[in-house]
């Protein structure tokens, strides 16, 4: 709810932190090792809300297509930016098992990630489990528009990105 119009608060806000602590007791209610560490401080609202949505639709889709036993959920600062990992050993193992890049979860989430000018990546580590980490800036930051292309419109001419 915005009150006056000075403060920026609505119903969507999410929190990282609070997630964390929903995603720790749904994990142990599944009987799931969880080992959870957020314990980032104050963040910007947008970046918050965009981990916090992070952060809930990779344990989601860990419920859902995996039979994970352990799941490790780390946040960390580095410079100007923060890191949210999730890490799960349900790779292939669930009767859903799915590629990591498969649907529109994953996807969905690298452009609200895009949106404040950081990024997702998923991958299946050497271990065999499967990682999910999300990179954003401590200020959100507009996303990188791709320079003009070559065509009829820009025949002749030569731009300068500077």
């Amino acid at each position: 709810m915005i009150s006056d119009g000075s403060e920026r608060s609505t119903y969507r806000d999410k929190s990282l932190s609070t997630e964390a602590c929903s995603a720790r007791a749904i994990l142990t209610a599944a009987d799931i090792t969880a080992e959870v560490d957020v314990t980032l401080g104050a963040l910007d609202p947008d970046i918050d809300t965009v981990l916090a949505t992070v952060l809930r639709e990779g344990v989601t889709n860990a419920l859902r297509h995996s039979s994970m036993r352990h799941c490790t959920i780390r946040a960390t600062r580095d410079g100007a930016h923060v890191s949210l990992s999730l890490v799960n050993d349900g790779v292939g193992r669930g009767p859903q098992a799915v590629a990591p890049d498969s649907g529109n979860g994953l996807g969905n989430l690298r452009l609200r990630l895009a949106a404040v000018g950081g990024h997702l990546s998923s991958d299946i580590d050497d271990e065999g489990n499967f990682r999910l980490t999300a990179v954003a800036p401590l200020v959100p930051q507009p996303p990188h528009e791709p320079a003009p292309t070559a065509g009829p419109r820009y025949a002749g001419r030569v731009s300068a990105t500077v």
